[in-house]
Parts: structure tokens; sequence; C-alpha cells
């Protein structure tokens, strides 16, 4: 745990440098982490443990896709790509949200590569 003034670039970056002389090198564990996009963590993720894999949290994810893309298609939508078993059930639920919505494939296809 640690308090710090606001969750900025460098309270990130001084907690992951103190969690990393804890733990060791998250990598070499094999570890992931999984956020919820804060301020400046993304950032200090790339400079601290670039080799790291860093996902976030869908239900946050959800959020945001929500504000756009409302009502219980879109979310039938999103949660069958979000528990799709396989790559191959992965894409076919995204070819469908295509089919019904290109922005809002489009809008998950952005999300993804803002890690």
């Amino acid at each position: 745990m640690a308090i710090v003034e606001v969750e900025l670039k460098d309270g990130w970056g001084w907690f992951l440098e103190n969690l990393i002389q804890i733990i060791g090198r998250p990598e070499d564990k094999g570890w992931c982490f999984m956020s919820d996009r804060q301020k400046g963590l993304i950032e200090a993720f790339k400079r601290l443990m670039p080799n790291v894999e860093h996902r976030f949290c869908l239900r946050h994810m959800y959020a945001n896709f929500n504000k756009t893309y409302k009502g219980k298609e879109y979310k039938d939508l999103f949660w069958g790509a979000a528990f799709a078993y396989t790559v191959l059930e992965f894409n076919d639920k995204m070819a469908e949200i295509k089919s019904v919505d290109k922005k809002a494939h489009e809008w998950l296809l952005q999300e993804e590569k803002k890690v």
C-alpha cells in the first residue's frame, strides 16, 4: 500500500519502482497487470515494465463503451466478445459487432491499440 498526493505519472512511477524492488522483475515471473487506466499509469508501465503484459479491466472499458453505445444489444455484443473462449469465437463476435455498428467495432479496435 502507498499513499501519494495524486495518481499521476510520478506517483505511479514511484509506486512501481518500489514494487519492483519488493517483488523482483515481473517479466521474469510471467506476470500480467490489470488496471483501470489511472492517469500516468500506462506511461509508468511503458517506462518501467515495457515487456510486461498490461491489460485493462473490462468493467471500466464497458463503462466507457456504454457512454456512446447504449442498450441491451450493445451490452450483449460487448460481453459476448469479452467472454469468448477462443480467438475464433472472439473474431466471430467482433464480426457480429461490425455488422451491427461499424463505429462501435472501430471504437473497440482503437481501445485495444491504446495499450
